[in-house]
């Protein structure tokens, strides 16, 4: 029991040594520039694998193998259900179809990314919420109604079992578990609202 409580203690601490703080400003497209800042208020140095291509949503995501961050949203204390949708094709994807030819996935980004101690780790990533997590001809979206007031938080999940063993020459601790963001208040204005084209 005691050596049970002794390894939850230091989990606890582990966890507690990184932060993650995001704020969000508007950019073209009724697009949301998300600044992810982890802090790292340890004495040592963390790597923590990020995907900084895009985001992924809460329902469709598989952090395993995935690291992008997760993105949730919530409207009145309740979470949207993210949905999926189909890509439009245009003529040369098309034929690459007919002639039985892969569509080239979007490239996966995952960088091992290093925190020295009492710093701050700062990434901006842009969120399309009517097309993210564009894979295989899908992608994931949500219902956005004008001018609402959402509340949107994101998850980033560091190593686990099944990332494999990552042997670091500086002697950084890879940072295993999950971070979640403070919740921040937004909103659409959709009157000119356009898709970005992948």
């Amino acid at each position: 029991m005691k050596y049970t409580l002794i390894l939850l203690l230091f989990a606890i601490s582990i966890k507690s040594q990184l932060s993650l703080n995001i704020s969000a400003s508007d950019v073209e497209n009724n697009n949301k520039l998300i600044l992810i800042e982890i802090y790292n208020s340890s004495n040592s140095v963390y790597s923590i694998p990020i995907d900084t291509t895009d985001f992924q949503s809460i329902c469709h995501s598989n952090m395993s193998v995935d690291f992008k961050p997760v993105v949730r949203i919530m409207y009145k204390k309740r979470s949207l259900t993210p949905k999926i949708g189909l890509l439009e094709l245009n003529e040369t994807e098309l034929d690459n179809i007919n002639e039985n030819e892969n569509i080239p996935p979007k490239e996966n980004k995952t960088e091992i990314l290093k925190i020295k101690p009492k710093e701050t780790l700062r990434i901006s990533i842009i969120f399309n919420p009517f097309q993210f997590n564009v894979a295989k001809r899908k992608y994931s979206y949500y219902d956005i109604l004008d001018k609402n007031n959402y509340t949107l938080t994101i998850n980033i999940q560091g190593f686990n079992d099944e990332t494999g063993i990552i042997r670091n020459d500086d002697n950084s601790i890879n940072f295993k578990g999950s971070l979640i963001s403070n919740p921040i208040s937004v909103s659409w204005n959709l009157k000119n609202r356009k898709y970005l084209k992948w």
